[in-house]
């Protein structure tokens, strides 16, 4: 009879073992120039139990309770990195532990840019940002639908931006030049460029077009209305005199104008024809 195979975990100390599950269960950071960057999962009490037993070669019922105490009173500080195959902790190697709630905005109010600045979360800045946050939102939803490469490289392109904006908008006239990327003149010629583009390609609606046709273009008429309204917020802004860009003012009003053109564009691949019945009149 030919020998049987031996299972792939057979030869293996326990502890091996473990670490073999552990690598293939958190996979959670990459080192690099003797730092770690990890976009890193939340790891329980059980697991850091697990990565710690893993670094003795005859665990024992001892090792374990000390390190269940270790990982009772450490909680999340001990991550684990496969690679350099080695777990320790965040405070002592100097990673940032990002804690998405910080409970600053239980009053109601904010920080924009100026960190010491504290601002009403009703602030037209705040509002602004909002907005494009949910621009952002729909956009990626329509990439995420989206099966055109072509479409979805344009969508990220204008996402890409998108932050770029909330950033000069959450600086303060006064420390605007604080801001290292700032809306410009050929960020607005590279949207009036791409309708341009299309426009050669296709013909466009001399009507209004009821929004519907494909999934991917409701999600972009979608994402222009929000656009839209960050545009009137930012006129509001500007009226104030919290935003000053005449750039910024341009790009979002032709921002508007390059996501209609998109969702036709989109529309004229995938049904192969240019065609806009005009509303119905009731």
């Amino acid at each position: 009879m030919p020998p049987k195979e031996r299972p792939a975990s057979a030869g293996l100390r326990p502890c091996e073992n473990r670490r073999s599950k552990v690598d293939r269960a958190l996979a959670c950071c990459v080192h690099t120039n003797g730092r770690v960057d990890a976009e890193e999962p939340l790891i329980s009490k059980k697991a850091i139990i697990c990565l710690l037993l893993c670094k003795v070669k005859q665990p024992t019922r001892q090792h374990e309770t000390m390190f269940e105490t270790m990982a009772l009173t450490r909680g999340h500080d001990v991550i684990w990195c496969p690679r350099i195959n080695r777990c320790f902790s965040r405070v002592k190697e100097g990673i940032p532990i990002v804690k998405i709630t910080t409970k600053k905005g239980d009053t109601g109010r904010t920080s924009l840019l100026d960190k010491r600045k504290r601002v009403s979360k009703t602030d037209v800045r705040k509002e602004i940002n909002g907005t494009l946050d949910e621009v952002n939102s729909v956009l990626g939803l329509a990439r995420a639908t989206c099966d055109i490469e072509r479409i979805n490289r344009l969508i990220l392109r204008v996402q890409e931006e998108i932050f770029m904006i909330g950033s000069e908008v959450a600086a303060s006239p006064d420390n605007i030049e604080k801001v290292e990327r700032r809306v410009e003149a050929r960020h607005v010629r590279r949207l009036e460029k791409g309708m341009d583009s299309i426009e050669k390609r296709m013909p466009m609606p001399e009507n209004f077009v009821v929004a519907g046709a494909t999934q991917v273009s409701a999600m972009l008429d979608m994402a222009r209305t929000f656009t839209r309204r960050a545009e009137r917020k930012a006129v509001e802004g500007r009226e104030g005199e919290k935003i000053r860009s005449p750039q910024l003012m341009k790009y979002l009003n032709r921002l508007s104008d390059y996501l209609f053109t998109l969702a036709r564009y989109y529309e004229f691949l995938k049904m192969g024809k240019a065609e806009w019945p005009a509303p119905r009149k009731w």
